[in-house]
């Protein structure tokens, strides 16, 4: 969460966009491929050491970690991507002005 918050940080306060969202779409790429990578390996190493222990301990938890963190920050970029480009900006302007004591007024 606080890795979305930065992202969302620094979108807010950049004037450049569409440099952004260009980062934000290869992080998701970078983010899924190296993590997709590193959680088959340590699935790969795992069962072709028989489930061993003191390997799994040793080597493929730390394979599934690394591979896990890189996920989350694709996945973190992915849904992050709306924000920095004017898919965002138009839904923000579609979406209207409610505030939370105008939308039960609006919804009924």
């Amino acid at each position: 969460m606080l890795i979305g918050m930065g992202f969302f940080k620094a979108a807010a306060s950049s004037a450049l966009c569409a440099r952004v969202s260009l980062l934000r779409a290869n992080g998701s790429i970078l983010g899924f491929g190296v993590g997709v990578l590193l959680n088959a390996l340590g699935i790969w190493r795992s069962l072709a050491t028989g489930w061993d222990l003191l390997d799994f301990a040793l080597v493929s938890q730390q394979l599934h970690y690394w591979g896990n963190l890189f996920v989350a920050l694709g996945w973190t970029a992915l849904v992050m991507l709306p924000v920095s480009t004017r898919l965002a900006t138009s839904f923000a302007g579609r979406r209207g002005t409610y505030g939370l004591t105008e939308l039960p007024a609006a919804v009924q």
